[in-house]
């Protein structure tokens, strides 16, 4: 734990000290008990929760009364007000008014300062103003290339314009700078979700909360990573109770709310989050898979397809959608559609999967095993089993090693090879253990947990009453309020 304290301290003044030209910025210039109160000031915003800030904030201004508010204190001061927008109760409105004047200041000292810069690149970027934040945040990352949060800040507005892959990079490159950052550990998480990559997503996710375990948005955040359960469908429901303002202010905040409420069966609140939302400035692609999963609870099929090429059009990535649109067309009931979908949308894998025999074993990784394993379920229902029986038996010795999951994909397949016994077993104990019909994670998990009852002859009234219990522990001790 000490040594994470020391490594942490150092990182600090690495990040915060950067070297300038002008003398202002040469530590020696600075009397210590300013500048460490800089660094304390700057400690206290990286915490991101409304006490911190505000204590950020009173050690800030005190140096602006004593008249010690050097540029990058100014800018420190600024970036508090701004993080007391997002993580506190001020408004935008309020922030832009109090930070404006401290980065006139700051920039009217040091003109090129790049951390005044990505700060006033970040102000423009929350008001809407892409194309001029875009050339502020070019111009400060050029003046000051160590400075990893005009990287992530850059980066966070490329993914909300779809722009996955410039945003993980750019968080990449933050994270070289800074990989003891909370802050910059959760946005490479967030960089490698965007992305697709839940498996590196859930490492960086888990990083961050080690390096600040008592992070106050835990739990509305970890259920973009970690498995929906009881004990974390709760945790939200209290974070909730406690923080109605925050969710109100932040639009990706009242989406992943909208996840919880799916997951508990509740679709009106669901469809009153979406209306509210229509023609909001937010992550449409985050929209549009909350409308898709809406969509599916209710059997929507042929709206979740139109769903889907919206999001593959919006990100002109047909790969990372392949399995959410061929099992939508599964529900349709159109087998020789769906074949036909999956050689135009993943042609490099129908072309190894139809000519194993010439390109050899298929690679299955956890990326990509149950798509297989769709493909091949599928070319059974075609009568073209034959030719994909080796990749079956290959899918059987992947499985059986035990590192993917074990959820209701691998039922399934269970089911397919005949082992009905470990199927049934399998979905009785994720009920058991608490399962909740987990949209971010799963596929149209209700309807294909639903199916595994019916098939394995569970029944859907089972399935509905064991659905039902857990839902109803969700809510069970919370306390209530109007």
């Amino acid at each position: 734990m000490f040594y994470l304290q020391n490594a942490i301290a150092e990182w600090l003044l690495a990040v915060f000290e950067q070297p300038s030209a002008s003398s202002i910025f040469n530590r020696a210039a600075i009397d210590r008990k300013t500048f460490d109160q800089y660094l304390l000031g700057r400690h206290l915003w990286q915490q991101r929760n409304s006490s911190a800030l505000y204590r950020a904030k009173d050690v800030f201004e005190e140096m602006q009364r004593q008249g010690q508010l050097f540029p990058l204190a100014a800018v420190g001061l600024c970036d508090t007000y701004h993080s007391l927008n997002i993580y506190g109760d001020w408004s935008l409105k309020k922030a832009l008014d109090k930070c404006r004047p401290l980065l006139k200041q700051a920039l009217a000292i040091e003109p090129e300062l790049g951390q005044a810069l990505a700060a006033q690149a970040l102000l423009l970027s929350r008001q809407g103003k892409k194309k001029q934040a875009s050339e502020l945040f070019e111009k400060a990352i050029k003046n000051a290339p160590n400075y990893p949060f005009s990287y992530v800040w850059y980066a966070e507005q490329n993914r909300r314009m779809g722009k996955y892959e410039q945003g993980l990079s750019m968080t990449q490159t933050a994270y070289e700078l800074a990989p003891m950052s909370p802050i910059v550990n959760r946005s490479l998480a967030y960089a490698y979700l965007n992305a697709g990559n839940k498996k590196q997503a859930r490492f960086y996710y888990r990083r961050a909360l080690d390096l600040q375990f008592d992070y106050t948005d835990r739990a509305i955040e970890e259920l973009d990573f970690l498995p929906l359960t009881i004990e974390r469908a709760r945790a939200f429901l209290a974070w909730a109770q406690k923080n109605p303002l925050l969710i109100e202010k932040r639009r990706s905040y009242q989406l992943t709310q909208a996840q919880i409420h799916l997951a508990l069966g509740n679709h009106v609140a669901v469809e009153k989050t979406l209306n509210k939302l229509e023609g909001q400035q937010i992550n449409l692609s985050f929209k549009l898979f909350i409308e898709t999963s809406l969509a599916s609870s209710q059997g929507r099929y042929q709206d979740v397809i139109e769903f889907i090429e919206q999001r593959m059009a919006l990100h002109q990535d047909s790969d990372r959608y392949a399995g959410a649109y061929l099992v939508a067309l599964e529900q349709l009931g159109d087998d020789e559609k769906a074949y036909q979908a999956f050689l135009r949308l993943r042609p490099a894998l129908a072309d190894k999967i139809v000519h194993q025999a010439q390109f050899g074993d298929v690679n299955i990784g956890d990326d990509n095993a149950y798509l297989i394993a769709y493909f091949v379920q599928l070319q059974a229902k075609r009568g073209e089993f034959e030719s994909v029986s080796a990749l079956a038996q290959l899918l059987d010795r992947t499985f059986s090693q035990g590192y993917l999951l074990q959820d209701i994909y691998y039922a399934r397949w269970l089911l397919f090879r005949g082992h009905k016994e470990r199927a049934t077993a399998l979905i009785l104990k994720l009920m058991h253990d608490g399962w909740l019909p987990d949209y971010n994670a799963q596929l149209y998990p209700e309807t294909i947990m639903q199916q595994l009852f019916i098939d394995t002859g569970l029944g859907g009234d089972a399935y509905h009453e064991l659905l039902d219990k857990n839902r109803t522990l969700v809510s069970a001790g919370m306390v209530k309020t109007e």
